[in-house]
């Protein structure tokens, strides 16, 4: 009887050495490898772009609130300069008006009355000025037909008018007559009066005073108004 040997370590080793020269299992090890690179990669560069956008939308907020913030700044200053050009601009103006009418209204002023207080002030009105919408024709004229008078239309404007107060005191012996003369200069003057549209006594009334050395003299105070007339 022969013995057979059998050399099955070779045998193994031959088979991997054809697997491993298989080049199909060969390129599919590379392609599963080359797509595990790719997915880690891709799984890593996902994780940087939220963090970025993350970055970005807190710079982009941050930004906004900053710009946000200086224009709320840029306005309120520019309202609160505006405001104080206006009141500038208002009362430059009113001086203006103002400086002219007082001169001429201290020139009136007799020697018996003492102003205390004089305002003037500049009231915006509203008057209603009506005209007509149509007028009758020649030819209904010289018909002699009877025509019914046009509407007219209102047509409201606005305008400024002065408005003056003067407070003072009379001293005389009939400080009543004192005032009137006073109201009737304010109107007659041919400086102040075709400038004034009304003149009015608002309040008068005596007030106690002692002089020893004229027991006659009397104080009366007075509150007059004057309207000036519409521009």
């Amino acid at each position: 009887m022969r013995a057979i040997t059998l050399n099955l370590l070779v045998e193994e080793q031959r088979a991997q050495e054809a697997r491993a020269k298989d080049p199909i299992k060969t390129a599919v090890a590379i392609g599963i490898s080359v797509v595990m690179v790719v997915t880690l990669a891709g799984s890593f560069l996902s994780v940087i772009a939220g963090n970025i956008r993350g970055r970005e939308n807190t710079l982009k907020n941050e930004w906004n609130a900053m710009a946000a913030q200086r224009d709320a700044s840029a306005t309120t200053g520019f309202k609160a300069l505006k405001s104080h050009v206006d009141e500038l601009v208002a009362v430059n103006r009113t001086r203006s008006l103002v400086a002219p009418q007082l001169a001429m209204i201290q020139d009136v002023v007799p020697d018996t009355i003492h102003l205390t207080r004089m305002d003037i002030k500049v009231v915006t009105e509203q008057i209603e000025r009506r005209r007509p919408t149509s007028t009758k024709t020649e030819a209904q004229t010289a018909e002699g037909r009877a025509t019914t008078p046009a509407p007219s239309k209102s047509n409201k404007q606005t305008v400024e008018r002065l408005t003056c107060r003067i407070e003072g005191q009379a001293v005389s012996a009939r400080p009543e007559l004192v005032v009137d003369e006073f109201i009737a200069a304010l109107g007659s003057d041919k400086n102040l009066g075709p400038l004034m549209d009304n003149v009015q006594l608002r309040s008068i009334g005596r007030i106690p005073m002692r002089d020893e050395n004229n027991p006659n003299l009397a104080v009366a105070a007075f509150v007059i108004e004057c309207q000036y007339k519409l521009p």
